[in-house]
């Protein structure tokens, strides 16, 4: 039964459009009509990773990401991957002496595949996602880079899933700093609430912000909350937004980097 058209008694095998997006099908109802059936396929597979870090520095040093992706499906399965800037515009990065804002690749049956920027050229930040019809797992691992392009510290931090509600670990110290990393999937602009708090859950102040329709922040805590001393001891930011967002948090002590995870 179909709402609007009524019980058929017969339906044709579908008809896939170009690329796979659009599916026909010629049904036939009871009082003998002939009609056509039109129906757009599930949005495709999407893995987001809300942090990819590019480049120099500035300070002699540089980034690269590198992306794994393994495929858990039975069949080779085609992927694009995107990248975005703070703004929500495709960005461009450069992968194997190519520079493009989206990439194609191939993940073999059940298999894994190895994804890398340059880490050449001026820095960029921004965030990316991977794209397919199969379901993937996939992390982003980031690379520290000396001088000599040498890997002095790394650190890797899983795809997650968009939340409108979450929380984050926040230290500081010395030498010890929180960076949190949100984007807004969204094709709206999210009003986030960000809310400070110590180790007793006691408030100690609070910020709204803004992410656009597509956007990506990036900023060490202390950023989010100038002017306002940040627990030594932990704590945390709960993260209270209008849309659905990705988020990751990375704890930097001296040249070292964790990743902390989000709590839905």
């Amino acid at each position: 039964m179909i709402e609007g058209v009524g019980k058929l008694s017969f339906i044709g095998l579908p008809n896939f459009g170009q690329q796979g997006k659009l599916v026909t099908f010629v049904g036939q109802a009871n009082e003998g009509q002939v009609i056509g059936i039109h129906a757009v396929n599930p949005a495709r597979f999407t893995l987001s990773f809300p942090q990819v870090a590019d480049g120099a520095d500035g300070t002699g040093g540089g980034w690269r990401t590198t992306f794994i992706l393994a495929n858990r499906s039975q069949v080779d399965t085609a992927a694009t991957v995107n990248f975005y800037d703070d703004s929500g515009k495709p960005v461009e990065v450069e992968v194997g002496g190519q520079r493009a804002s989206q990439f194609p690749l191939t993940i073999p049956s059940l298999g894994v595949t190895r994804f890398q920027t340059g880490g050449r050229g001026p820095l960029t930040v921004g965030w990316a996602t991977v794209q397919t019809d199969q379901s993937l797992s996939g992390i982003a691992v980031f690379e520290f880079l000396n001088e000599s392009g040498k890997v002095v510290s790394e650190v890797g931090a899983s795809a997650t899933v968009p939340l409108r509600s979450m929380s984050v670990f926040v230290e500081a110290g010395p030498s010890t700093y929180t960076g949190i990393a949100l984007v807004n999937p969204n094709t709206v602009s999210a009003n986030v609430d960000l809310i400070l708090r110590d180790s007793n859950a006691k408030e100690l102040t609070r910020q709204t912000l803004t992410v656009p329709a597509m956007g990506h922040i990036a900023k060490y805590a202390h950023e989010l909350f100038p002017g306002v001393s940040l627990p030594e001891s932990g704590g945390k930011i709960e993260i209270v937004s209008t849309q659905a967002l990705v988020g990751l948090t990375l704890r930097q002590q001296g040249g070292a980097f964790a990743s902390l995870p989000v709590i839905p």
